[in-house]
């Protein structure tokens, strides 16, 4: 028995530069969110023990005080992680130029129910199901497989009934 051979949807060729670099870096920001989010919490939480009185304590902290005192600490929070975002964003720049000379291209295929990405170095197949999330941009569409793994394909190259159906299957999956 023959095996059948399914047919391609549709075709795009992806080469990622360090400008559509900078673009997806814009489209799925990483972790300064948390990173600012998560100290600012435990600080806070912190903070509001100061106004347990103590037996001890002849002088207690007002709460005009504690406020002042925890907005000097969450600009100076806000500061470092500005600072260590702006370390990393170097870095893994300098990393991507290093990993991949410069660009990266590869082509990928559509399918019915996935999609597969070949260059000279690599095929894999990604069913639409694997997909986390989407967004789009300037008539890109980044297809985020996984945290690390953003796919931009240029919108015109596609049909629209294909992107519209890749959205449709994306959010049936979540």
């Amino acid at each position: 028995m023959k095996k059948q051979i399914e047919e391609v949807k549709n075709k795009a060729h992806v080469k990622i530069t360090y400008d559509v670099y900078k673009k997806i870096k814009k489209v799925f920001p990483k972790t300064f969110f948390k990173m600012f989010l998560i100290p600012t919490i435990i600080w806070l939480l912190i903070s509001l023990l100061a106004l347990i009185p103590d037996e001890n304590e002849t002088d207690p902290v007002t709460l005009g005080e504690l406020i002042v005192g925890d907005i000097i600490i969450v600009l100076i929070i806000l500061g470092v992680v500005c600072i260590i975002n702006a370390i990393f964003k170097k870095g893994s720049y300098k990393r991507f130029i290093k990993n991949n000379r410069n660009n990266i291209e590869y082509d990928v295929n559509f399918y019915k129910d996935y999609i597969k990405i070949k260059n000279e170095n690599v095929s894999e197949k990604i069913n639409y199901s694997e997909i986390l999330k989407y967004k789009e941009s300037d008539f890109i569409l980044y297809l985020l497989i996984n945290k690390n793994n953003i796919i931009p394909i240029s919108e015109l190259e596609l049909d629209s009934d294909l992107v519209d159906y890749i959205k449709y299957s994306i959010h049936q999956n979540k």
